[in-house]
């Protein structure tokens, strides 16, 4: 049976929505705190049973048959509110009935080992629907009840669906008589309905109504203009037509020239008729648009972390007895929740998405650590595919101004649609380049291609893309979509290429490169480090405690006596106790900034004559001459190439032996 570990229980459990979790053999094994509140079962009452035994009293068969075809088959399931009124007895707070929509979506690849069902609370979309219809249904109502010629509705298969009051004045039958009657059957000849019902369908109107003879109920002929159009009530097509008597026109032309005014003010009632209609229509597709786009990004997104985050526990599994290969697990771990987080939080709030509201967290980050961590999310699907994943970037480290689990979100989803839309054992490059103040990033693939027609439309939102790209797994259109708007929030461009259908596709990032000036301050050598590497006492000083650590770690195994300070004020401990012959010191940090804590250092004897480089994320000619100012030797530009520290050391060899030799004497 599927388990929920506790870190993924907790996640399940502040979702908003109803999450259930069914294991291979049809029983429930999570059920979250939402499904307790709103089906009024604790999940004590839940797990361990099919939903049939949880819901004894509901009709479950839909149900029942989207869970085995999840597990037996992988494919998810939408279940409507709409299409299944009956889905599960649940309730909102107040005891009302809760209208909801439930999706089934399969766990695991082959075989697989249960499945999610999600509920989503739909009672106040539903309830807007019906706002909005029945105001619409209201207008329209109006305009037929008081109109003073006979209008009709016709459904597709030529039936009488409405006749409004003017009909029994006019014909002589009531609305009620008509409803159900073959509309042909008013018409002298019948075959007149035909060619009203064909000119509905015409992307022009004609010039002059239809003039058609109706027998009346009396047995009279008399002659009528007749205006129609064609419009949709969902997938359902009728056509409206407004019936004028204009027998007396035909008497005298005064006659002529009135009935002509009358039918113009028909048409324009027409016309708002049908912009009413289609505003209605438009309104209600952007709704369904919008949860529709809901639901299809949260299945989206939340698989890309939950492979890794498997992998993980895996690992922790084996590992037992390898700390180090634990710890980087945990730490990859911690990283994966952390963006799936993030990722729930912008996901459940839709109006934050569709209305391009996404909030980012900006810091000075690398190139390489984005793609290093896509890739790690990516990982799992392009090894299942047997793809051959090839990386190549700019040799120095780029500086990106980012939030750097967005910019991961944008390389992951590249990534993940060339697996997804190359054939097993293709090939997959992730190409870097610096171009001037900008960094080019393209994902190039061997798979199935783009038609050029479909180009310039491939990040647009549920585009429809022809039979070859319909092949593939799930379309080219969530993903892409919000990988243009998160490259556009930071400053960037994306833009897809393809020779055509079977040639593969390219998409490519252009990214701002965060760019810092040269200065003054001490030159750094450009000369070749030494090939020997003599143990100096090197002092670390940085806010930031994983880049202080690594580069410590970094030059320990350089044989190097290393130490960290976290701030200004630890690093004036950890200098007078550990006596350094370098300090590299950032600048920006709490309690003492580095301008002050070099001044300080300066000043206390011991430390007079150490090499002190300072380590910053500012480079401006104003930054290098304050640095030199406040006392330092030397100013590097973050990120450091590991070669600037090496000439450094080296430069510091004869100082360093002087200062021991005095310190000896």
């Amino acid at each position: 049976m599927t388990t929920i570990v506790e870190t993924e229980r907790s996640i399940l459990d502040v979702v908003a929505a109803g999450l259930i979790v069914v294991g291979p053999d049809r029983r429930v094994t999570h059920w979250n705190a939402w499904m307790v509140a709103a089906s009024r079962r604790t999940a004590a009452d839940a797990v361990g049973k099919e939903m049939s035994a949880v819901f004894p009293e509901a009709r479950l068969a839909a149900l029942t048959r989207a869970i085995d075809s999840a597990i037996e088959a992988g494919a998810s399931t939408l279940l409507t509110n709409t299409l299944h009124p009956e889905l599960l007895p649940l309730r909102t707070l107040a005891g009302r009935p809760l209208l909801h929509d439930v999706m089934i979506l399969p766990i695991g690849s082959t075989p697989k080992t249960g499945c999610v069902i999600q509920i989503a609370d739909v009672t106040e979309s539903t309830r807007r629907e019906r706002f909005l219809r029945d105001r619409q249904n209201a207008r329209y109502h109006a305009l037929v009840e008081g109109a003073p010629d006979v209008i009709i509705n016709v459904d597709s298969a030529g039936v009488i669906q409405l006749a409004n009051p003017a009909s029994e004045r006019v014909f002589g039958y009531t609305g009620q008589e008509l409803i159900g009657v073959k509309a042909e059957t008013l018409f002298e000849p019948t075959s007149a309905w035909a060619s009203i019902s064909a000119s509905a369908n015409l992307p022009e109107p004609p010039e002059r109504p239809f003039e058609v003879c109706i027998r009346l109920k009396n047995g009279t002929l008399r002659y009528f203009e007749v205006s129609a159009a064609r419009w949709l009530d969902g997938t359902r097509a009728f056509v409206t037509a407004i019936l004028r008597d204009v027998n007396d026109r035909r008497a005298t032309d005064l006659a002529l020239r009135e009935s002509e005014r009358r039918a113009r003010e028909n048409a324009t009632a027409l016309e708002e008729l049908n912009l009413a209609l289609k505003a209605s229509g438009k309104t209600l597709n952007e709704m369904d648009r919008r949860k529709d786009e809901f639901l299809a990004t949260l299945a989206h997104e939340l698989r890309n972390p939950l492979a890794p985050l498997r992998n993980g526990l895996q690992l922790l599994k084996l590992a037992t007895d390898n700390p180090e290969l634990i710890e980087r697990t945990r730490q990859m771990m911690d990283h994966q929740v952390t963006q799936m987080v993030r990722l729930i939080d912008d996901l459940l709030d839709v109006s934050r998405i569709t209305n391009d509201q996404i909030q980012l967290t900006k810091e000075i980050t690398t190139l390489d650590k984005i793609i290093s961590q896509a890739v790690e999310t990516s990982r799992p699907i392009v090894d299942a595919q047997q793809h051959k994943l090839t990386i190549g970037l700019p040799a120095g480290e780029i500086l990106l101004e980012a939030d750097a689990v967005r910019l991961t979100q944008v390389f992951s989803n590249l990534l993940n649609n060339a697996a997804k839309y190359t054939p097993p054992g293709g090939a997959i490059s992730i190409e870097g380049r610096q171009r001037d103040q900008e960094v080019v990033v393209s994902i190039t693939d061997t798979g199935i291609g783009i038609p050029k027609e479909m180009l310039p439309r491939v990040f647009d939102m549920f585009v429809q893309v022809d039979k070859s790209l319909e092949r593939a797994q799930g379309g080219l259109g969530i993903g892409l979509s919000l990988v243009r708007r998160l490259v556009e929030l930071h400053g960037g461009s994306v833009e897809g290429h393809s020779k055509g259908v079977g040639s593969g596709s390219q998409f490519t990032v252009r990214l701002p490169i965060a760019q810092w000036s040269a200065g003054a301050g001490r030159a750094v050598s450009e000369g070749a480090a030494t090939s020997e590497s003599i143990p100096q006492r090197i002092l670390i000083a940085d806010d930031n405690e994983d880049a202080a650590a690594s580069l410590a770690m970094i030059l320990r195994m350089q044989g190097h006596d290393t130490r960290t300070a976290k701030d200004g004020a630890d690093t004036l401990e950890v200098a007078a106790e550990f006596q350094p012959d370098v300090v590299l010191l950032d600048i920006g940090m709490p309690k003492l900034n580095g301008y002050e804590t070099a001044r300080r250092l300066r000043s206390a004897p011991a430390s007079k004559r150490v090499l002190l480089v300072a380590l910053t994320g500012w480079g401006q000619e104003s930054d290098r001459l304050r640095s030199s100012a406040a006392g330092f030797d030397a100013h590097l530009v973050k990120p450091v190439k590991l070669d600037q520290i090496e000439r450094l050391l080296a430069d510091n060899l004869p100082a360093q032996a002087a200062r021991r030799t005095s310190a000896e004497h």
